[in-house]
């Protein structure tokens, strides 16, 4: 079972990697973006639940909602930092999300932190702050809004971690993939409905497909595996999507690899992998 899971962790974590492909040929704003990402995820997913007679709002869903309004803006920023950066840059800041992880869960859940661990911590945003070198820091710099964006989806990613596998017993994976989604398709309903421009063709087929592959598909799997193996497992797992991601910016986008780039990621990956395996011993 463990190996099972181990491929279906790698699985998600190969397909999650076309998220910023996708994103980059759609023309439509953020929030129009994170709808549509989020309400095909929710729709199918209700109509599942439903055929299925399951019991969607039982003993702690509430927790759960709370965890989905967290996502929300977690998908806002997701966008954001696509939109306004590289590929290469988004995904590197993105996959701080295991540090941030790491800090939640000795506040929330009370895990100690030993002084190596605080070690890789600090190495871990100096990787951070060299992916930021060399980019104007300034509201009205597009690399800074991206990058910037892309920590903030890391750390409500974070959070939406901790608690959704807390809950991870009580709610099988089509109901953690149905709550993570549900909040967001009603707040940016409204947004979707009065965003100009208004969605092509196209958009709405590459949004649909987003939430299909990545909102329903990728995650079905990832959150199947991460009921088998460790969570600190699973998350080194995943950073075959930053492989994944820069390759594809690379060929499909033409997107340049800076050195600050290829030394940031090293050290956050480096770091983070090694705090991974702290967390295990």
């Amino acid at each position: 079972m463990q190996q099972k899971a181990f491929f279906l962790v790698l699985f998600a974590a190969l397909l999650s990697g076309v998220s910023g492909i996708i994103v980059r040929f759609m023309e439509i704003p953020a929030t129009s973006m994170a709808w549509l990402r989020m309400a095909t995820p929710t729709i199918i997913l209700l109509c599942y639940l439903l055929y299925r007679r399951q019991t969607i709002f039982k003993e702690g869903y509430k927790v759960m909602l709370g965890a989905s309004v967290i996502n929300a803006g977690r998908m806002f920023f997701f966008f954001l930092a696509y939109i306004h950066t590289t590929i290469a840059n988004a995904i590197i800041v993105l996959y701080t999300w295991p540090i941030f992880a790491v800090i939640l869960s000795a506040f929330f859940l009370k895990e100690k932190i030993s002084t190596k661990q605080v070690i890789l911590l600090i190495l871990s945003f100096v990787g951070i702050l060299v992916v930021y070198a060399g980019h104007e820091i300034s509201i009205d710099n597009s690399d800074f809004k991206g990058l910037t964006a892309g920590v903030l989806c890391a750390l409500l990613y974070a959070c939406t971690v901790v608690i959704f596998k807390s809950k991870s017993g009580s709610f099988d994976p089509s109901e953690t993939i149905f709550f993570q989604n549900v909040v967001g398709a009603f707040i940016f309903l409204p947004l979707f409905l009065t965003n100009e421009p208004i969605p092509r063709p196209t958009d709405w087929a590459l949004g649909i497909t987003h939430g299909i592959v990545i909102g329903i598909i990728m995650f079905m799997s990832f959150f199947h595996g991460l009921r088998h193996i460790k969570a600190s497992t699973a998350s080194m797992i995943t950073y075959v999507e930053v492989v994944s991601a820069m390759t594809l910016g690379y060929f499909v986008l033409g997107e340049t690899l800076t050195v600050n780039m290829m030394i940031g990621a090293s050290i956050i990956i480096g770091s983070t992998l090694l705090l991974q395996n702290r967390k295990k011993t």
